[in-house]
């Protein structure tokens, strides 16, 4: 599921960057088209504003043509410096051959244009201003009339015609003002000012004579008033003549079709450019939709994928904690190496085995301790707590000390595991005070290198030890030592309360067991001689006798007592007595088998139970018992207490009885008939029915 969960959210981070990266892309291709739409549209508006600027000029030297205007040459006169700025910017925009190429024909054909049209028709029409022609002609015209009128005048004496006269020399100074007024420069204002001085001239001469008769001097006035007007109609016809040829217009067309053609390809690029725009505006739209739609479906479908796994282990889940819950400890959660819940699930089964550990070790216990309550004696104890020992601590080895009655030494009751046999290489004995948990009266645990190794613990020393006191009522019983040799082995907190726990079921189990033991001591053995008593013998008689006839062995019984035992009370005093029959039943216990009974029958009265004896030997065993008492030199704080001697009678089944009662019946006759024979003698039962 971590896979899918990666992959649900690489895939829509790949598809996010992915996406980002293709708008950033088509963003930026984008921005570029719309940089070389702005620098197409800024050449194409370079283009018009070039085609102006030629129009303008062009404008502006015609108006000029045909009005004589000088305003109209300021545009023109701009329109060379914006044309050379214009151009250069053309040249910068338009850098590819063609254009340079096409551009260059412009600036060609915009010279000659200047060269051949505009600076012939300028200075044209600055040498024949417009109306000059007609001025010159109205003054040459009315000095002509003038000169007309003033012949008629002088054939007829009409003073009308003096006076149409004077108006016409009028109009003819009028006419030369007008012309002056035309802004002529050079010769010919010089000519005209000249022929002006002269109709002035002419007009002051004829104006003084009156009717009388001067000499003709006009008639030089008319020619020379008739050539100016001739030469102003040759320069005015030449400057139609120069419009009416149209170079100027012919090279304004070619510049046109130029532009023409650099405005064709600046908007066929300018077109194509905007539908790749267009183009890269719809990509960047589809993509934009498409992408982040493409990655949340993946990012969905991954989700559902990832929630219907993590439901299913979630299913698994429930099931196996609803087994566990209901006692089946034994099942585990199994999941895919790739599930998102391993971990969760190897924690569950972690805690799966814990339990069932924990219900093992319970069980254990519990067995252990029931096993434990089932003991008679502490032997048994010790059985137990060996054999359970492996079951209740896995690997690691263990030892049991107790403590014995006089509490000056640590014995070892019993240990188990692979590492009991290194431990039993040691001395079996120790010193209480060789463990540190019992002289702190608290657990010790030495997990590794570190910690206080107690002297008691084997050689080489264990990786991992723990020392557990038993104690009971404020009594400490002795100590339960576990260690492990391997330092993989494990001894956790749990192990080292599970095993306070076997410590105190331990401990509960001896002390009960001591205290059954004590107590049936004392209702079994004689507070004085330590000997076994009579309720005791009885008991065991009939065992015994049950235990021989079954086995087919014989059973002999020994009964003796001290011989003049009174005399040591009346001479010494019953503590004297007592002396007597403690030294007599220390003796019976170093002279008895392991399995031989010895009992304080009554007063100074004995019972010996040996089993698997024959009455030959019995008889020789009392004989030896009997040498032995009478070697004893018995003293009371420091008196001599005289000789000792003892009479024996001595019965075996089934020669003498086949009952436990006859059995004694038997050995006391024989008893008395040693009393009677002279004491300190061991008389048999057969022999005694013999006599």
């Amino acid at each position: 599921m971590r896979r899918r969960i990666v992959f649900g959210f690489m895939v829509p981070l790949g598809l996010a960057l992915l996406t980002g990266l293709v708008v950033y892309r088509i963003i930026r291709t984008h921005n570029e088209d719309f940089n070389r739409v702005t620098t197409t549209s800024r050449t194409s508006g370079q283009l018009n504003k070039l085609i102006r600027t030629v129009v303008d000029a062009e404008t502006g030297q015609r108006g000029f043509a045909i009005t004589g205007d000088e305003a109209f040459l300021e545009p023109y006169y701009a329109s060379a410096t914006e044309f050379g700025v214009t151009l250069s910017e053309l040249r910068r925009s338009l850098p590819d051959d063609a254009s340079s190429e096409t551009l260059s024909e412009i600036d060609t054909l915009f010279e000659r244009w200047h060269r051949e049209a505009a600076e012939v028709v300028i200075g044209s029409r600055e040498k024949a201003p417009v109306d000059l022609d007609g001025a010159l002609r109205g003054a040459s015209t009315a000095f002509t009339r003038a000169r007309a009128a003033e012949l008629r005048y002088g054939l007829t004496g009409d003073a009308a015609l003096l006076s149409r006269w004077g108006a016409l020399i009028s109009e003819a100074q009028r006419q030369l003002g007008r012309a002056q007024s035309l802004g002529l420069s050079g010769a010919q204002l010089v000519d005209v000012r000249a022929a002006a001085a002269q109709v002035e001239s002419y007009r002051r001469a004829r104006s003084g004579l009156g009717r009388q008769s001067v000499p003709d001097a006009a008639q030089g006035l008319d020619d020379t008033l008739f050539q100016l007007a001739a030469d102003a109609e040759v320069a005015e016809a030449k400057v139609t003549a120069i419009i009416k040829v149209g170079t100027g217009r012919r090279l304004i067309d070619a510049i046109r079709v130029r532009v023409d053609e650099l405005s064709s390809r600046v908007n066929a690029t300018l077109e194509r450019t905007l539908a790749a725009s267009d183009a890269d505006a719809r990509r960047t739209q589809w993509v934009a939709f498409v992408g982040p739609l493409f990655a949340a479906m993946v990012s969905l479908l991954t989700i559902v994928q990832a929630q219907r796994q993590l439901n299913r282990s979630l299913r698994k889940l429930a099931v196996v904690a609803k087994g566990i819950a209901a006692g089946q400890l034994e099942r585990r959660l199994n999941l895919a190496q790739d599930d998102e819940l391993r971990p969760l699930a190897e924690d569950f089964n972690r805690m799966a085995d814990r339990l069932s550990e924990r219900e093992r070790q319970n069980a254990q216990l519990e067995q252990f301790g029931s096993t434990l309550q089932t003991c008679v004696t502490t032997a048994e104890a010790y059985g137990v707590a060996e054999r359970f020992g492996p079951q209740l601590f896995g690997a690691l080895s263990g030892t049991l000390y107790l403590i014995n009655p006089s509490r000056n030494l640590l014995e070892t009751a019993s240990s188990w595991g692979q590492g009991h046999h290194a431990a039993a290489e040691t001395p079996v004995v120790h010193a209480p005070s060789d463990c540190w948990a019992l002289r702190r009266n608290r657990r010790l645990r030495v997990d590794g290198k570190a910690g206080i190794v107690c002297p008691h613990a084997p050689t080489p020393a264990p990786a991992k030890s723990l020392c557990v006191p038993l104690g009971s009522q404020d009594e400490t019983l002795g100590l339960l030592y576990l260690f492990s040799h391997d330092a993989s082995a494990t001894l956790t907190d749990a192990t080292e309360r599970f095993a306070v726990t076997v410590a105190e079921q331990l401990s509960l189990a001896l002390s009960n067991l001591r205290l059954r033991e004590s107590l049936k001591q004392q209702s079994i053995r004689d507070p004085l001689t330590g000997l076994f008593n009579r309720r005791h013998l009885e008991e065991t008689l009939a065992l015994e006798l049950h235990r021989a006839a079954r086995r087919d062995e014989p059973l002999s019984l020994m009964m003796f007592d001290v011989d003049h035992f009174k005399t040591y009370n009346d001479r010494f005093g019953h503590d004297a007595g007592d002396a007597v029959l403690r030294l007599i039943s220390g003796l019976v216990q170093r002279h008895i088998r392991a399995g031989d009974v010895a009992c304080r029958y009554g007063g100074e009265e004995f019972v010996l139970l040996q089993t698997g004896m024959s009455a030959g030997d019995a008889f020789r065993r009392a004989e030896a018992l009997r040498g032995a008492v009478a070697e004893l030199s018995p003293e009371h704080h420091g008196t001599a207490l005289g000789t000792l001697t003892i009479s024996l009678g001595v019965a075996t089944y089934p020669e003498h009885a086949q009952t436990g009662e006859d059995l004694l019946k038997r050995a006391d006759e024989a008893l008395y008939r040693a009393k009677r024979g002279g004491r300190n003698l061991t008389v048999v039962a057969a022999e005694v029915q013999s006599a």
